[in-house]
C-alpha cells in the first residue's frame, strides 16, 4: 500500500533521473558529431520521465465481506477497484509541484493495476441502490481526483521531458570537449613515449 502522490515530490525522482543522465554521460570517452547526436537521443529516450496513464474502459470492481477497518471485528461489504494503467507506476507516490492537499486514499499498485477499497459499513452484500450510489460517487471521486492529479504530475515532467534534450545535449558536448585535454594530459605520464 501506498499513500497516491505523497509527501516525496516529483523534484526529487527528476533530480534521481538527472543523476541517471550524468552517469551515462560520464562514459562516454569518444564520439564523433554524428555519434553524439545518437547518444543523445539514446539518453534522452531512455531517460524520458513516462507518467502513468488511467485507462479508463478497463477498470473492474469486486463486491466481498471484509473486517471493516474502524473495528477490526466486524464484517462489511467491501468494493475492490482495479484501474489499468500503463506508464511508470512509481510516479503514483510523489507528489506533483501543484498538488494543493495531502493523499487520503491508500492504494496497491502492481502489475499495472492500481487498487483501492470503498468500505460500505454495510453488513450485507446485497447492497441496496442508496449504498451503490454512495459507493460509486465515492469511487467516482477518487478516480477523479487521480486523473487531476496525473495531469499535475504531467505537467512537471512534460516541462522537464522538454527541456532534458538540450541538457543532454550540452552535457554531451561539454564532455567531449574535455576528452582531448584529459588525454593530453595522461600521455605526458606514460614514461614509454
Amino acid at each position: 500500500m501506498i499513500n497516491l502522490f505523497g509527501e516525496e515530490p516529483i523534484f526529487n525522482y527528476i533530480q534521481l533521473n538527472m543523476l541517471d543522465i550524468n552517469r551515462e554521460i560520464s562514459k562516454v570517452t569518444n564520439c564523433s558529431a554524428v555519434d553524439a547526436d545518437y547518444l543523445s537521443e539514446s539518453i534522452t529516450h531512455k531517460c524520458r520521465i513516462n507518467v502513468p496513464k488511467i485507462k479508463e474502459g478497463g477498470i473492474t470492481f469486486s463486491l466481498c465481506m471484509e473486517y471493516d477497518q474502524s473495528d477490526g471485528h466486524s464484517k462489511v461489504a467491501v468494493v475492490t477497484y482495479s484501474i489499468p494503467f500503463s506508464g511508470n507506476g512509481q510516479l503514483f507516490s510523489f507528489k506533483p509541484t501543484q498538488h494543493h492537499y495531502n493523499s487520503i486514499y491508500q492504494v496497491d499498485v502492481a502489475d499495472h493495476l492500481l487498487k483501492f477499497k470503498i468500505y460500505t459499513r454495510y453488513i450485507n452484500l446485497d447492497l441496496p441502490d442508496k449504498i451503490k450510489e454512495e459507493v460509486s460517487y465515492d469511487a467516482k471521486r477518487v478516480v477523479d481526483w487521480i486523473q487531476t492529479s496525473l495531469g499535475q504530475l504531467n505537467h512537471d515532467c512534460t516541462a522537464y521531458n522538454n527541456k532534458m534534450e538540450r541538457v543532454v545535449k550540452e552535457k554531451i558536448n561539454g564532455r567531449l570537449s574535455e576528452i582531448p585535454k584529459s588525454k593530453d594530459m595522461l600521455e605526458g605520464l606514460n614514461p614509454f613515449k
